[in-house]
This record gives structure tokens, sequence and C-alpha cells, in this order.
């Protein structure tokens, strides 16, 4: 990623979208398929045992209530997620759903979740909405600025507001309230008949886009055939997103991609720009292409859909190490070279590895890729895969891997052990995200090249660099607070 600045920048508007870009990855990764929670709105919820009264957070216990914004009702059959915070994986640390299934009982909107979150392992809550509701990260509704909670040595549980630097005690059940929303209904369709896909999961997911919420829209639906309609709920009113097919199967390998309407026919396309944007108008009003006064495609009659028609592609696996050990954790995004070359960065596909350091990119189409490593907190350094040797950040010294027609195997990415960076941030109270960015010192015609960096909504930041001498760029991705450079403690002001 050669992204440089000149010697002398101390803020400019620039400055905050080089940041963007270079955190990219991260945010790319944040949609991968290999969830290991169903966020699934169409699908039936099974009935597990309903909380019967008020239930005090305790004992791993996470518990509360799901109600209607607007009338103060409860909200039955809300999947209610406790996910791992800042992983790409949305790894669960929990799931259930409000009480209860059966409406004809007493509508409660009770939830009670034992979490398997480790001791001060910080986690936030996604609300998958049932129909007419829209889904959230609560409460916020965006991912990055949801409540962040904690699991403490007796069971119990402490909140963080995102707005707020100091840990408070959770001693009644939360509630949740949720606002109305539209849906959208799809008809999904795999490329290749032939194959087998019964056991395939294919996900449609919401990603928000400006003008609108900042960040990703939590929600989506899964379809679990090679021919079935996939309805999309959880659309807040007013709000403007993309819908991503994601593909979840390494048996399968059918292709990710954004839905994208050309006038005439529904495609699916890898480059995210080039996917339609669609509108949920206001009121249950529906949605549509582009904006409000754009094609109403919901709610459509049954045999009426919008079809897609999913490509199957490649799969491209391989391993990540460092000092010759397997990596768990770290993430590899596979993105089509000559994007990258001009910082377009078209994604193919991202995952991260398991436990023995593997990892499996599905459904890659025909051309030619970059791989690039992003350690993820693993304390390996960032950079593209070169073979037989460290990945670097030099894209004229990353291997080019060529996909024609068939698997490719064992492509070893190897990372570099690097250095902790870390520090104290002072900013205004408010709703900021700060990303801290490290830039090489001494690189050749008085440019500066990014080799790292982090993001934070505490005052506290990490990641690692390797060996050097840096300047730092911090910059608020809310762009409210003023971009500055800075070699140590820093205090932001407003913008």
């Amino acid at each position: 990623m050669n992204y440089g600045h000149r010697r002398g920048w101390a803020k400019v508007g620039a400055v905050g979208l080089s940041i963007w870009a270079a955190v990219s990855v991260a945010s790319l990764a944040t949609n991968i398929v290999e969830s290991s929670v169903v966020f699934a709105n169409g699908n039936d919820p099974t009935c597990g045992v309903a909380p019967t009264g008020a239930v005090t957070p305790a004992n791993g216990v996470f518990s509360g209530a799901v109600t209607d914004a607007t009338t103060g009702n409860a909200v039955a059959n809300a999947l209610v997620a406790l996910v791992k915070a800042n992983d790409p994986n949305l790894s669960s640390r929990g799931v259930g759903y409000s009480q209860p299934c059966d409406l004809a009982q007493t509508n409660d909107g009770l939830f009670a979740v034992t979490t398997s979150a480790a001791v001060n392992e910080e986690f936030i809550v996604g609300i998958l909405a049932p129909d007419g509701f829209a889904s959230q990260w609560s409460p916020s509704g965006d991912q990055y600025l949801a409540d962040v909670y904690r699991k403490t040595g007796s069971g119990s549980f402490q909140k963080r507001t995102f707005d707020s630097q100091t840990w408070t005690t959770v001693s009644s059940p939360v509630t949740i309230q949720l606002s109305r929303g539209n849906s959208v209904t799809l008809n999904l369709r795999l490329g290749a008949p032939s194959v087998t896909v019964s056991a395939t999961r294919i996900r449609v997911a919401i990603q928000g886009v400006t003008p609108g919420v900042a960040g990703f829209t939590y929600g989506g639906s899964y379809n679990s055939g090679s021919n079935s309609d996939v309805r999309v709920q959880g659309l807040g009113f007013d709000r403007y997103f993309k819908l991503e097919v994601q593909p979840n199967s390494p048996l399968v390998p059918a292709k990710s991609g954004f839905v994208q309407f050309d006038g005439t026919n529904w495609n699916l396309v890898t480059d995210s720009s080039q996917g339609t944007t669609f509108y949920s108008v206001p009121n249950g009003g529906g949605v549509r292409i582009g904006g409000p006064s754009g094609t109403v495609i919901s709610p459509v009659s049954a045999g009426s859909e919008p079809t897609i028609v999913i490509p199957v592609g490649q799969n491209v696996s391989g391993t990540v190490t460092a000092g010759g050990q397997p990596v768990a954790g770290a993430c590899v995004g596979l993105f089509d070279k000559t994007s990258v070359l001009e910082q377009r960065w078209v994604r193919e596909g991202t995952t991260c590895t398991n436990s023995l350091g593997e990892w499996t990119i599905t459904g890659v189409g025909n051309g030619q890729y970059f791989a690039r490593l992003w350690g993820q907190g693993t304390g390996v350094i960032d950079g593209f895969y070169r073979q037989g040797a460290d990945a670097i950040e030099d894209t004229a010294l990353a291997t080019t891997i060529t996909v024609s027609n068939a698997p490719v195997t064992g492509v070893a990415v190897v990372g570099g052990r690097g250095k902790t960076v870390s520090g104290t941030i002072s900013r205004p109270a408010g709703n900021y995200e700060i990303c801290v960015s490290a830039w090489e010192e001494g690189a050749a015609q008085g440019w500066r090249n990014w080799r790292g960096a982090g993001c934070t909504r505490t005052s506290t930041f990490s990641f690692t660099v390797p060996d050097g001498t840096y300047r730092f760029e911090y910059s608020d991705r809310s762009q409210s607070l003023r971009t500055i450079w800075s070699g140590g403690a820093t205090t932001f002001e407003e913008a």
C-alpha cells in the first residue's frame, strides 16, 4: 500500500481520505462471509427456555428486553447476538431470542443469553429484528458506535457507552428499542445448476452507505438452496444501502458480489462502487432503486422478485505463518491486481485463519490478484504476499496469484513480527472514533509511506509496525475533529 504524504502537511481534507484508504482492508473484513453467527432475518427461530421475569445480569447471563421504540410494546422473535468487539469475523459470544416464540403467549420480549465471553473480553450487542422492524447494533445502529460490554470476574457485566471512557456496572436488565423498518425480496440462483447446493448458505448482507448512517448497517438474510426467495429485513427508514451477496461454503465456490441493476437486468459485480444504491422509504413505503424517486422494488408479489444469478468461481487457499509457526486470527484479502495498482482496491474475497493458520477464499473468478495480509492484533506486520519471503508493503515485490479455471492451493503467506505502537489520546467528549496511522520517515523524494494503523473509541490505541522511524497521524472518522500530526501525546480540538 504505497500511500504517501509530502513532508510538512499538517492538515487537509485529503489526509482524512488517505486514512480511510489505509484502513480499508479492516473495514472490508467486517463483511466477510465466514461468520459463526447466523444473521438471518427470515429463519424461524427455535424456542429455548424463556425467562419468566426480569433477570439481573450476573453469572455470565446477559439479559433484558426488546421493545418497540414507537409504542413501547415488547417485540418477540428478535435474535439477540453478543459479538466480540472489533472482530472482522463477527464471532459469536452468545445468541438468543426475545420471547415468546408463540405470539399467543404473553408478549414480554424478554431474553437471557449465556455468554462464552472471557473475563474482561469486550463484546457488543446486535439485534436481528423480525419483519417490520429495523435491525441494529445496540443502541446506535452502527457497529463502530455501539455500546461495549464486558464480563467481570464475578460473572456480572459492565458497560461503556460509545462516547465515554468509564465502565459502569450493569445492575438491571438491558432494554433495547427497535425502530420500524422495511424489507426487500430477491430471488437467488447459482450459475452452475449441476452443483449440489443443498447445504450451501448464501447470505445477503446490508451495507450502509452515505448519504445515510455512516459505517455498516446491521442486517441480512440467508438462503439455503440454489433457487430460493430471500427476504432481507431490518432496513431502517430513510437509509441508503447496498446489498452484498456472500455465499458461505468452500464446497460450492460461488462468488461474492454487490447487487447491480443496470436499468434492465439484475447482476452481481465485484466492485462495490458499481453496486446499486437503494433507498428505504420512510413510513413503510418500501425500497426504491437509487433514491426517493426511484423504482419501487419492495414489497413485491411472489414470482416477480428481482432474479440474480450468482457466478461460480474457484477456491484459493493457503496458510499464514510467522517464525515458522501458524498464525490464528490473521486475515487475508484477495484483491484485483490492477485495482490495487490504481488505488481502487476491488476485493474478490476476504477471510481469516483458523487455529492452524489455514485460510480459504471461495468463488474467485479468473484473473490476476494480490493477496494482502492483515495481522488483526496478532503481532504480525501487515503486507502483501510475496512467495518465499515475508509480506511487504511494496507492490513491486508482491507475488501475482493467477486464477485460470482451476483452484489455487498452497499460498504460503509469511508474516514478519513487528513492534507494538501504543499511546493515549485526549479528546472532547462525544461520538468519535480516532484512527492513528504510522508514516515512515526517511522515504525517498520527501514522501512518507504508510506502514500501519489502528482505530479506537477509547483513550488508548495499539497496533503493529516494522522497525523504523515514524511520524504519526491522528484522524477522526466522523471528520468532526481536526486531523493532526504528532510524535507524542496528542490532544484533539474541534475542527
